[in-house]
């Protein structure tokens, strides 16, 4: 998941065509941007103040950033997220580059809904385990409650395989021993050791 940074605002010191893995930002600017990679968009702010009027004519571009030395943005890979490469080098024109939420950002934030015992396993792109407890030599990350108390959540991080198990553990006290035959209780089965839930 990309780093985030509020205001991200700055000026193409140069003309681009759409070619070019490389762009500067005018002086000082690059410090007001996040560490690499994000993604910024770019468009001809002085014909287009709003940057959504400039997209819809054709005349905005979202380009992602990789590698980011104090004012020079490179390795970029022009024309994400629905946007097409484009030339950003009218004489007497502004061009404006912000850093703002996408529909990137978005989506790479997900939602998790945890709903009693179920559990979650996804594929993540990246996770920062510092200042998480670390499984010595298996890649594995920690997070939450992982002693022998009731009613938790278990976030289980698997580095090396880049995935996240979330379990709800939920402990449930006086439910019936036998299947009430009521559509949709739940009832403890003595003889499998198992929690059902009634068909009726």
């Amino acid at each position: 998941m990309d780093v985030a940074k509020n205001f991200s605002k700055g000026t193409l010191a140069a003309s681009i065509d759409e070619t070019d893995l490389s762009l500067d930002v005018e002086s000082g600017q690059g410090a007001r941007f996040p560490g690499a990679p994000f993604n910024i968009v770019t468009w001809n702010s002085t014909d287009y103040p709003d940057p959504a009027d400039a997209f819809h004519a054709g005349k905005a571009e979202i380009i992602r950033v990789n590698t980011k030395s104090t004012d020079t943005f490179s390795d970029l890979v022009r024309g994400q997220e629905g946007t097409s490469a484009i030339p950003h080098d009218s004489s007497g024109k502004t061009y404006t580059i912000i850093c703002p939420l996408t529909a990137k950002v978005i989506n790479d934030l997900g939602t998790i809904i945890l709903i009693g015992l179920d559990s979650f396993t996804g594929t993540i792109a990246a996770f920062d385990a510092t200042g998480m407890s670390v499984e010595k030599d298996t890649g594995i990350t920690i997070i939450g409650d992982t002693g022998d108390s009731f009613n938790s959540t278990y976030v289980k991080v698997d580095d090396d395989n880049q995935q996240v198990t979330i379990t709800r553990q939920v402990i449930l006290t006086g439910l019936p021993s036998s299947d009430p035959t009521i559509v949709g209780a739940l009832y403890y089965d003595a003889g499998t050791g198992v929690v059902k839930r009634s068909a009726g």
